[in-house]
């Protein structure tokens, strides 16, 4: 992680990012390791911004990359956290990609 990442300048590019609906900034601000939880001084957090602005795919990035740090926090790479390796479940099927 970067220092200077958890700051109060990146907490609030993450929380106006949230209330805009900018799952771009959103993806690149957890990639850098900026905490997604910090509440703002309201005490909303991104999660709560994205969703009460009605920008629920941003709630959704914000979901799967708390699934993803949560994941890194096991040690396990994340294709075994989450019973994908190679493309294969755990279960034997293979997983599907859709195609537009």
């Amino acid at each position: 992680m970067a220092e200077g990442v958890n700051t109060r300048a990146m907490h609030e590019r993450l929380w106006r990012a949230a209330e805009r609906g900018d799952a771009q900034t959103i993806r690149y601000l957890f990639i850098e390791g900026v905490n997604l939880d910090v509440p703002n001084d309201d005490g909303f957090t991104a999660f709560n911004l994205a969703t009460q602005n009605g920008h629920h795919d941003v709630a959704m990035v914000i979901l799967a990359a708390r699934e993803m740090q949560f994941a890194q926090g096991t040690g396990e790479s994340p294709g075994t956290f989450f019973g994908i390796e190679g493309g294969v479940k755990k279960s034997g099927k293979k997983t599907s990609q859709k195609t537009a």
